[in-house]
């Protein structure tokens, strides 16, 4: 009987032990309610102070809010093409550190600079060197208070925070639109304003090398996992054996889709006019999501740069 009530006395300390080792760990839901009580309380202490208890801290909360940004803070130990819907803070890139990275996925990433409220024209600059730095078309600059939404140096939206928390639905709506790929990759097909007349230089290749290599890297995979989504390789029952169809097509793809763009790069023949034709074709499969609609079309270009490249060596060899 002691014994019995040794081993009672044991397990009850145990999960009281537990418990107190939870609460610890304890994180509370962070709500819209708790994002407006935190702003109206520490918003003037947050116009001297940035990192650490400043207005850092209550970005990260924004982005972790499950009614805004729905973000997790992510294990700097994950590969980036594994990333989905987490942020990461202070991550350096070619020697500068954003204040926040955001991962929507390996595809689009966003750089976040954060100033003090009040004082957000001084990071400016700074988010247009971080969109460099990642080689990426997005970006968010904030001071906590108003939130500045960019596509390369264009602003696509301003919120400002007290209408946010107080009702979400605009921000919402934008933000899920910003984050789609086909919104996201018209970014790369459409001009915005006379913001174009301020586009950084082309960098030098050994100042983009590993983001070159990286970029790659996650187009060969992407690529090749739209081709088996798309079916390509249904007929082809062994799984290894569709996985090396799918790399072996999208490597000819890529090889000889850069032929073509340095067809078009030197204004060889009429493929100058041809690129601008399928570019407006592809923004506007981008669109509708036709997207089977954009391999065929990449998939015509490589052909057209092939048939180009086989018939100048057959005329050369002459």
């Amino acid at each position: 009987m002691f014994i019995l009530s040794l081993f009672i006395s044991d397990s009850l300390e145990n999960n009281l032990i537990k418990k107190i080792h939870l609460n610890r760990n304890y994180m509370p839901e962070i709500t819209l309610d708790s994002l407006k009580q935190l702003w109206n309380k520490e918003k003037d202490f947050y116009r001297n102070a940035e990192v650490g208890s400043g207005v850092q801290k209550f970005v990260k909360k924004v982005f972790q809010c499950s009614a805004l940004f729905n973000m997790n803070e992510g294990a700097g130990s994950t590969k980036e093409i594994h990333r989905k819907n987490e942020f990461l803070e202070e991550t350096t890139k070619k020697r500068r550190r954003a204040d926040i990275v955001a991962f929507v996925d390996s595809d689009i990433i966003i750089p976040v600079e954060v100033e003090k409220h009040g004082n957000i024209k001084a990071g400016i600059t700074q988010i247009y060197n971080y969109q460099a730095d990642w080689v990426k078309k997005y970006g968010i600059l904030t001071d906590g208070n108003e939130w500045r939404f960019y596509n390369n140096k264009y602003i696509e939206k301003t919120f400002y925070i007290d209408k946010v928390l107080d009702n979400p639905t605009d921000f919402l709506t934008f933000w899920q639109e910003y984050i789609t790929p086909e919104f996201y990759y018209l970014s790369f097909y459409e001009k915005k304003g006379q913001q174009e007349l301020f586009e950084e230089d082309i960098p030098h290749l050994d100042a983009v090398r590993e983001d070159f290599f990286t970029d790659i890297t996650k187009l060969i995979e992407n690529f090749k996992n739209k081709l088996n989504l798309k079916g390509y390789f249904q007929d082809v029952e062994d799984a290894k054996e569709r996985e090396k169809r799918a790399v072996e097509i999208t490597y000819a793809y890529l090889i000889q889709f850069m032929l073509y763009k340095t067809l078009v790069d030197n204004s060889f023949s009429d493929f100058e006019d041809d690129w601008k034709e399928r570019l407006k074709t592809i923004n506007k499969a981008l669109r509708s999501e036709s997207y089977g609609e954009i391999l065929q079309k990449y998939r015509a270009s490589a052909e057209k740069s092939h048939k180009t490249f086989t018939s100048v060596s057959a005329t050369n060899r002459k």
